[in-house]
């Protein structure tokens, strides 16, 4: 039975709200009564600090690199940067500083929406409660193992953020139950487990007792999103009298997750409601209050911008972010919280996320945010559409995982799916303590390396895969390679060549053998013997193989034969894998939107040749497997050559498998 955060049993709607925000949770963080968001301060020091100097700046740039929380004043001198030059100087320090902590991983997540019901009539949403152009509902366990499998499975995700609408319906103890059923989730796929193994949760503020229950589940990292710290600008766009509406239980809901033993938590803003350069600065002020009492800030900072939503008008909004001061304002937060992840979301376009990618920690990719919609999508085989009604607002990039990796390989990153050092425990303290001194890329851009690999050889296995199981193709290259075979046979020149200079040789050990039977004993003349011993052993080989090719007429059928016997092979094992990729592979390229496969093949020269085709002079060879002969195989006493013209195949990236 759903209880309330007091502990009552399941109420109506209404009296379930009168139950929800606890002030005297609060008032222990109040200073003096006060919130730690001061208006009249930040407006006074952004006012105070316009036209920095360049000294004054690069004074600033260089404190940042100590990798700690910057002050109000230095935060609000980067705020107000105008020169272009010199705010390149902050767009390359905060590079600069996120390899430092971060080194050039990028993590991927995807956002899981469970519930679209919601108590809170604001604004902007598209699930406030006034909207009546969304369906509501809210997933059954059972539907949300069905996402969770398609999640973890077939799109090959390893975090989630899990979304949860203000609603009794999704109230804490549905929470622990659907986060139990997503780690439950536990599928077989190729070597490994198809599993979720960190879910953070996106959801309204709780009271105590409530973030108790989720730190007991396994939560990972808790987002609250203030949305603007303006507290004029809030109370006009989260109407009172709703929970949304309390700006003090909100702000604090962060506090109390650590309170209740919950070490990893997130802020955001919702960039456009309020002045940009207040809520970055509300936003440090967010991370000094959780330092000021629990000794530690945020785990990740998001920024989201306004974005359009079904049955909602934006005629109001007077404070839109334009795309050069969203770049800015997330390259400040990078040097002002220079230790937390920095997270920009599918809500940008890719040529943006791709703007801010050597800045940024996190990304989403292959999201979907309608209620069921990754199955639907699935089951559909309509992976691209967005449904208005179902979503609380509209993505700008739903390109799906396997081209996101690909983009940022193409970019010079790796992408992790990695979460050991949570599960390890370096969470909280632990992690802030090796961000902040810079050595969490120890442990990190290993575990990056390994789960990279992974998503990289179950997607070259199943490309290979799919080019054996081609009968078409599989026939065009037994037909190329007995006609290659039958052109070998019919020259026949190898072999006399090979014949001929095994006859010189034995010719020449032949008389200088007789040299020194006459007496004349000198070193060289035996060197000399030994080395035409050596060439006439290594020529009796050739000439023997050639001879058994020569001799072994085969016919188209039984090249045939021979490819289509890979299809026998056990692609789910290491063994079979290794054979299909050394067999079949020859280089991977990545593109802005494809991967280029080019497979083995042996020329006329009996080696091995560089395939050059013009699509290959931009791209970027990031994984090579060499063959150890110019063979791809022997069947008894026949050997089977790959044909002589180049073959390369291109595949547009499909759904992981």
């Amino acid at each position: 039975m759903q209880t309330t955060c007091s502990g009552e049993n399941k109420i109506s709607v209404k009296d379930w709200v009168q139950t929800q925000i606890k002030e005297e949770e609060n008032e222990k963080y109040l200073i003096d009564g006060k919130d730690f968001i001061d208006d009249e301060k930040i407006n006074n020091l952004l006012e105070a600090n316009q036209n920095p100097s360049k000294e004054k700046i690069r004074e600033i740039l260089k404190k940042a690199f100590d990798i700690k929380l910057l002050s109000d004043e230095d935060t609000a001198c980067l705020l107000n940067v105008t020169d272009p030059e010199l705010k390149e100087e902050v767009f390359e320090a905060a590079k600069q500083i996120k390899y430092k902590v971060y080194d050039n991983r990028i993590v991927t997540f995807a956002p899981l929406y469970l519930g679209s019901k919601c108590v809170n009539n604001c604004k902007y949403c598209g699930f406030r409660a006034s909207n009546a152009s969304v369906k509501r509902r809210v997933l059954s366990m059972e539907e949300v193992k069905k996402e969770t499998e398609v999640l973890a499975t077939k799109i090959g995700h390893k975090r989630l953020v899990v979304v949860y609408g203000e609603h009794p319906e999704t109230d804490a103890d549905y929470i622990v139950d659907s986060m139990k059923t997503i780690y439950g989730v536990k599928e077989k796929v190729k070597d490994g487990c198809g599993e979720i193994r960190r879910v953070n949760v996106n959801a309204a503020p709780m009271c105590v007792a409530d973030m108790k229950k989720l730190h007991e589940a396994g939560i990972g990292t808790f987002q609250v999103f203030q949305e603007t710290y303006n507290h004029e600008i809030y109370k006009q766009v989260h109407p009172e009298g709703t929970l949304k509406g309390n700006y003090r239980w909100r702000l604090y809901a962060l506090h109390r997750a650590m309170e209740a033993g919950i070490d990893d938590v997130a802020i955001g803003t919702l960039f456009g409601l309020s002045n940009w350069k207040f809520d970055v600065m509300g936003m440090v002020a967010h991370a000094r209050d959780l330092e000021r009492n629990f000794g530690l800030g945020p785990h990740t900072v998001s920024v989201p911008r306004l974005e359009p939503a079904v049955g909602t008008e934006f005629d109001w909004v007077k404070n839109w972010v334009s795309d050069d001061d969203f770049r800015y304002l997330v390259a400040v937060l990078r040097i002002a919280i220079p230790y937390a992840g920095l997270i920009v979301t599918n809500r940008e376009k890719p040529e943006m996320i791709r703007s801010l990618i050597d800045i940024i920690t996190q990304r989403d990719a292959d999201s979907r945010i309608g209620l069921g919609s990754y199955s639907e999508a699935y089951e559909s085989g309509e992976l691209t559409t967005q449904k208005e009604d179902k979503q609380q607002f509209m993505l700008g990039d739903n390109r799906s995982l396997d081209e996101i990796i690909c983009e940022l390989a193409d970019l010079g990153h790796i992408v992790s799916f990695c979460t050991a050092g949570y599960r390890c425990g370096r969470t909280g303290k632990k992690i802030m303590t090796l961000l902040e001194s810079g050595r969490e890329g120890c442990f990190c851009k290993l575990n990056a390396v390994l789960t990279f690999q992974e998503w990289l050889e179950d997607f070259v296995i199943h490309s290979v895969m799919n080019l054996i199981y081609d009968d078409d193709l599989m026939a065009h290259i037994a037909h190329n390679t007995f006609l290659y075979y039958n052109k070998v046979q019919e020259e026949g020149n190898n072999l006399a060549k090979y014949q001929a200079s095994l006859k010189e040789i034995e010719t020449g050990i032949t008389n200088l053998l007789s040299v020194l039977k006459s007496g004349i004993t000198i070193p060289s003349i035996v060197e000399e013997i030994q080395s035409l011993e050596a060439q006439k052993k290594e020529l009796q080989i050739i000439i023997a193989e050639e001879k058994a090719l020569k001799k072994a007429q085969l016919t188209e059928d039984q090249i045939l034969f021979f490819l289509l016997k890979f299809r026998e092979i056990d692609s789910s094992t290491r063994e079979g894998q290794q054979k299909l990729i050394q067999t079949f592979v020859h280089k991977i390229y990545v593109y802005d939107d494809e991967l280029i496969i080019t497979f083995n093949y042996t020329g006329s020269n009996g080696k091995n040749e560089k395939i050059t085709l013009s699509t290959i002079n931009h791209g970027k060879e990031f994984a090579r497997h060499p063959l150890s002969s110019t063979k791809i195989g022997t069947a008894e006493h026949f050997t089977v050559f790959w044909i002589e013209e180049v073959v390369a195949a291109k595949f547009k990236l499909p759904a992981r498998v």
